[in-house]
């Protein structure tokens, strides 16, 4: 009698779980090319890897020119810009830029500057933020 007490028990727990699982719905085979000539991305596709960003450089009047390296570099030390910039004079570099970039490392003389990249723009002025 006990043995078909514990037969009863395990058979409602089996049916138990077996009600629990659901079959997964199958899904029509997808036709695979065979050759790369048989190979085609939709006509929107888009290939690039990387994004045009504008940089805006907005300079600091000075009595005496001041003049050193500008130089851009992405985050893993990439240079995509160098040139002697007068600090005075203001500036619009276009650089192409991973997609996966969200900012770009400045670096005029000594000094090392971060800038955000927003919207496919980045801006950098020398002059200072004053705060109280």
């Amino acid at each position: 009698m006990k043995t078909l007490k514990l037969f009863f028990l395990f058979s409602a727990i089996a049916m138990v779980l077996a009600s629990g699982c659901k079959k997964s719905e199958l899904t029509t085979p997808v036709s695979l090319p065979k050759t790369l000539k048989e190979l085609k991305a939709a006509d929107s596709f888009n290939w690039t890897t990387g994004m045009a960003v504008e940089l805006q450089i907005t300079g600091l009047p000075t009595l005496v020119p001041v003049k050193s390296t500008l130089t851009v570099n992405l985050a893993n030390g990439t240079t995509l810009f160098s040139k002697l910039h007068q600090m005075d004079e203001n500036a619009i570099i276009n650089l192409t830029v991973p997609t996966t970039e969200k900012e770009l490392t400045l670096r005029y003389g000594s000094v090392t500057y971060l800038v955000a990249i927003t919207n496919n723009k980045a801006f950098f002025s020398f002059i200072p933020v004053v705060t109280d």
